[in-house]
C-alpha cells in the first residue's frame, strides 16, 4: 500500500501528501528521542531505516525481513556509538 501512495504521491491532495511525507520525520524523531543526546549521524540511520524505500531496496537485494532488521539495527547503533554484543546475536 505504502509502494502506490509513493508513486501517486505528486497527485495526491496536498494535506495527504503532507501527512504521508511526514510520517517517517515523525516516527524517526519519536524513536530519536529514546536517547538522551542529540546526534545528527544517529538521527540519519534512524530516518533512513523507517524509509520505507530503505525495506523496499534491501529486500530486492533478497535480503529477508530478519536480515534487514539486523543490518539496520547494526547502522542505527554504530552511529550511535552503542554497537555490542547483542546485535551480533540477532
Amino acid at each position: 500500500m505504502r509502494a502506490n501512495l509513493l508513486r501517486d504521491l505528486a497527485v495526491l491532495p496536498s494535506p495527504i501528501r503532507h501527512g504521508i511525507e511526514s510520517y517517517p520525520r515523525t516516527v524517526a524523531d519519536i524513536l530519536d528521542s529514546a536517547w538522551p543526546r542529540r546526534s545528527r549521524l544517529r538521527r540519519a540511520a534512524i530516518a533512513h531505516a523507517v524509509a520505507f524505500e530503505t525495506w523496499q531496496s534491501l529486500a530486492r537485494e533478497g535480503l529477508s525481513d530478519g536480515e534487514v532488521a539486523k543490518l539496520i539495527i547494526g547502522l542505527i547503533s554504530t552511529a550511535a556509538g552503542t554497537r555490542s554484543g547483542w546485535v551480533r546475536r540477532l
